[in-house]
């Protein structure tokens, strides 16, 4: 199994939390925008402009 695989399926193995995952990564979500403020003291401008800088 490539590593490629491997993320895919730990990725998949996350059900429904992946969404939740998502949703703070880009601050698309209720929750995401929650941990996005309080934990990290972004917005989601801040968010998706690290996310476009990879």
């Amino acid at each position: 199994m490539s590593r490629k695989d491997e993320i895919k399926s730990a990725y998949k193995s996350l059900g429904g939390a992946h969404s939740f995952y998502d949703g703070m990564m880009t601050g698309t979500t209720l929750a995401g925008k929650l941990v996005l403020h309080s934990v990290w003291r972004m917005n989601r401008d801040d968010a998706v402009c690290k996310k476009q800088s990879r």
